[in-house]
């Protein structure tokens, strides 16, 4: 490819490059569906597999022998759900704490970040809500896109002036979602992650990379530099917000494996120690298949939590692959 065959036409606003996400119902249960909504899909399925299993006679949940043994298998695995929460949660203690030099270092890159900004928006102050730095460094994109598309306009070529405002346009077409979601949603939140991953910025830094070769001499270099770096600003704030969006999640997901999971193994040990009393001989077939169906689902609520929450999660530190040599739009 020349030079002047790279353009944005060639780029993608897809939040998630073809390869991880195959269709928009992968996507629905990947990333976007709400995950209690996909909890409740898997414990769905989990309670039509046994009721099924129950009323077709492959399993005899009115036998106590071999529904003793199931409950008694479900409650060890929900059992090991404790080192499971453990783990996690040590994964998000490992980034809480250190020593104070390292708690420094991320104070001074936090700051540093900061300066870069008001630096490249060439203004006093940033306001410190997360939600108004990420707004600046949108604006300040838009900014360095708009200079960027002037410089280009101003060699005289018109092939340049229209790859120029081609960059400008898919700037601001890919940060409309952020703009969206800044307000109405809080830094770390999957919305505002979904809408900042939508900016293709690797693919935008090569495409001012190559832009600013084409026009050589007859633009100045200061635009297209601020612009790239700002890019890289935003890849960094990106990434950062990726970073508070998974301590979020595992987090929650510790907190919901623990209260699930002491439910689930409560009534399964209940039930499994009172199975061959009176209340299940006065119950009919059909009855006691529902009920199994019931505490069947109950028991496998966690392992519903558990992929619900962790298929997003992979999916997301999964993003992205290598774009082009080097080059990573993360």
């Amino acid at each position: 490819m020349s030079h002047s065959d790279h353009s944005v036409e060639a780029s993608t606003t897809s939040p998630l490059p073809e390869g991880i996400v195959h269709s928009s119902a992968n996507r629905w249960l990947l990333l976007d569906a709400n995950r209690w909504l996909v909890a409740g899909l898997f414990v769905a399925v989990a309670f039509a597999a046994f009721l099924v299993s129950g009323l077709s006679g492959l399993v005899d949940p009115g036998s106590d022998d071999p529904a003793t043994l199931l409950l008694s298998v479900l409650i060890s695995g929900n059992l090991t759900l404790v080192p499971i929460t453990i783990t996690i949660n040590q994964l998000v203690l490992s980034r809480e704490f250190g020593k104070p030099h390292e708690l420094r270092g991320r104070d001074e890159g936090i700051r540093q970040l900061r300066d870069d900004l008001k630096t490249q928006a060439d203004i006093g102050l940033i306001p410190p809500q997360p939600s108004a730095f990420v707004r600046t460094l949108v604006e300040t994109l838009r900014a360095g896109a708009d200079a960027v598309a002037e410089a280009a306009a101003d060699t005289g070529d018109p092939d340049l002036a229209r790859r120029g405002d081609l960059l400008r346009d898919e700037v601001v077409e890919s940060t409309e979602g952020v703009l969206r979601e800044v307000d109405a949603s809080e830094f770390g939140s999957y919305d505002l992650l979904a809408a900042l991953m939508r900016v293709n910025s690797a693919w935008l830094v090569e495409t001012v990379q190559y832009l600013e070769h084409d026009c050589g001499e007859g633009a100045p270099d200061e635009p297209f530099d601020r612009l790239q770096e700002t890019l890289r600003l935003f890849n960094v704030t990106r990434q950062y917000a990726k970073t508070l969006y998974g301590q979020k999640e595992i987090a929650t997901l510790s907190r919901l494996l623990l209260y699930v999971g002491f439910v689930a193994v409560l009534a399964a040990s209940l039930v499994m120690l009172g199975y061959a009393g009176p209340v299940e001989e006065s119950l009919s077939d059909v009855e006691t298949a529902l009920g199994f169906a019931l505490l069947g689902a109950l028991v496998f609520s966690p392992l519903a939590f558990l992929l619900s929450y962790m298929l997003r999660l992979s999916t997301l530190m999964s993003y992205p692959p290598l774009r082009n040599s080097f080059i990573t739009d993360g």
